[in-house]
């Protein structure tokens, strides 16, 4: 029972990061095509 209740929090605690890092994966492409141009634009406009 202790077992099992220890194997549990580990995947509550898991999960979460685990769904985290594969949103990550999945968006970074999207995120570096839309957050990479503007930065230049923008530190350009800056200088």
């Amino acid at each position: 029972m202790f077992k099992l209740d220890r194997v549990k929090r580990y995947y509550t605690f898991t999960l979460p990061v685990i769904l985290l890092a594969f949103l990550l994966l999945l968006f970074s492409p999207l995120v570096l095509e839309v957050i990479i141009p503007y930065l230049l634009v923008y530190t350009f406009a800056v200088f």
